[in-house]
């Protein structure tokens, strides 16, 4: 009985990786016109609505993580010693059946040894929000509260939204905008962080923002500069 237990769930685990890959892109949504956030001090990450090129409605599985990077230097952020994230948004595509439970997170950034930079140790973290009360299948940004630490206006941090289960395996849509860059979108559902344009051929950037506001007394994180790495995904 242990042997066919053991057996039975290394199928199992097999399996949900085989269930990884690229299906065509649906295009039946029209972007938003307004991008969220812009009332902020700053906003860094990608909102650019305008480069959407559909969705990807199959991809999703639940229980995972998402993550992209982010510098403020890179933004138009004004501001002289340091900024703090105040909510963190990420732009998805959902219908009347959702009903699922997330986090959004700030983590460290760390060199990978191949020219990228990739999530590391998470800095601080929101609490659980419930998202449900979608009206109809359409494009919604998901904005999430959180109390980021003041760092310095060069850190380079990646934003970061936890998903907390499956959705009851309804719709979970990524939609994503060209070009595709490496170093960018980056998904962990428990083997790690894993560049999902270098590794699977997604076909654009996910969208994954934060709105910032100033601040002053930052503190420095580990691994913190772009240097010539944040050319990548600009």
């Amino acid at each position: 009985m242990r042997k066919m237990l053991i057996i039975t769930l290394v199928l199992l685990v097999a399996g949900s990786a085989m269930a990884r890959e690229i299906t065509p892109l649906k295009t039946d949504l029209t972007p938003p016109a307004t991008v969220s956030g812009a009332a902020a001090a700053c906003v860094a990450g990608n909102n650019n609505f305008g480069a959407i090129v559909g969705y990807y409605d199959s991809w999703f599985l639940g229980y995972e993580n998402y993550a992209v990077p982010i510098n403020a230097g890179d933004s138009a952020c004004n501001c002289g010693e340091g900024v703090t994230i105040t909510t963190i948004h990420m732009l998805l595509a959902l219908d009347e059946f959702a009903d699922f439970n997330i986090s959004v997170a700030v983590l460290d950034a760390e060199t990978d040894g191949a020219g990228c930079l990739s999530p590391s140790a998470e800095i601080t973290a929101s609490p659980v929000y419930n998202i449900t009360g979608i009206p109809t299948l359409d494009y919604y940004d998901i904005a999430i509260p959180i109390d980021g630490p003041c760092a310095t206006v060069n850190d380079a941090q990646f934003l970061a939204v936890y998903f907390l289960d499956d959705n009851g395996g309804n719709l979970v849509g990524l939609p994503i905008t060209d070009p595709a860059n490496l170093c960018f979108n980056y998904n962990d559902w428990g083997s790690g962080w894993i560049d999902v344009v270098d590794s699977f051929g997604f076909g654009g950037d996910i969208l994954m923002w934060a709105d910032m506001e100033c601040c002053a007394t930052p503190v420095a994180t580990e691994n913190s500069s772009f240097g010539s790495i944040k050319g990548l995904f600009r």
